[in-house]
């Protein structure tokens, strides 16, 4: 990834769309007017953040990368597997609008100057861009996302849609790594996918686990068929960059919200 500083405002960005026609970035907490255990750069609404503060963050955040803040559509997320079509009917919803969709994971679009807005706070931000088709979407994944697949569901839209796999290119930002990821052993019965135990360690002293997230959802993008090639996984992890990232396993309920940002120029 790529470290961005832009009027204070501390955003990255990915390699493998560097030379592509879109936006494609991940917010840190630096650079906001946030308070306390929200400082600085909180976009999350939902955690107790004074809304104005919030609203003054987006401006700055969008104002840095070009983007229009009245268009913008947030998801609005339950570790599922929904994926929206978005559409300029969408515009503002989350941020300016009630929505008029709930239980949204995903979003899609091949509309051009639409921002997608997804929310983290150690879950796996995952981004998709085909660049024949000029489609750029977005999923958030927890353990319960990557276990009932909705990187296979994007992929899967995606093709139906008319994505050739084979131009998809797709980029995973920062989550919480699998040294910091420690889980019970119903996470692991939860995953339906057979893979390698270098992405597990269990502790039998604990009796618990260890579970790489990041490693896992790229080993689905390149089963559903996406070149290894057109892969980025960025390594900072959440929890341990406590000065770039608000991680819900470091400070539990008391913190702010990272965003990921796609728009098609």
């Amino acid at each position: 990834m790529i470290k961005n500083i832009k009027d204070d405002v501390c955003y990255l960005t990915f390699d493998i769309f560097k030379d592509d026609p879109i936006v494609a970035v991940h917010s840190t907490r630096i650079g906001g007017v946030s308070e306390g255990h929200f400082e600085a750069m909180n976009l999350g609404f939902s955690r107790g953040d004074q809304r104005d503060h919030v609203l003054e963050n987006y401006r700055r955040f969008t104002r840095c990368l070009d983007v229009p803040i009245e268009k913008l559509v947030l998801s609005s997320q339950y570790h599922h597997n929904t994926i929206l079509d978005v559409n300029e009917s969408h515009h503002g919803m989350g941020i300016f609008i009630e929505r008029d969709y709930h239980d949204v994971d995903g979003l899609i679009t091949d509309k051009v100057g639409l921002p997608l807005v997804t929310f983290y706070a150690d879950c796996v931000p995952i981004y998709y861009y085909d660049p024949k088709r000029h489609v750029a979407g977005m999923t958030h994944a927890g353990w319960r996302g990557t276990a009932s697949g909705i990187v296979k569901d994007m992929i899967e839209k995606m093709v139906k849609d008319g994505s050739d796999v084979k131009d998809i290119k797709a980029a995973i930002g920062p989550a919480v790594c699998k040294a910091c990821y420690e889980v019970t052993g119903e996470v692991i019965d939860a995953m339906t996918y057979d893979f390698s135990e270098d992405y597990y360690d269990y502790y039998k002293e604990k009796d618990r686990y260890h579970i790489d997230l990041k490693g896992i959802n790229k080993e689905i993008l390149m089963m559903c068929g996406v070149d290894e090639k057109h892969i980025e996984v960025t390594d900072l992890c959440t929890k341990c960059h406590p000065e770039l990232f608000f991680s819900h396993r470091r400070h539990g309920n008391d913190r702010g919200t990272q965003i990921g940002l796609m728009m098609l120029r």
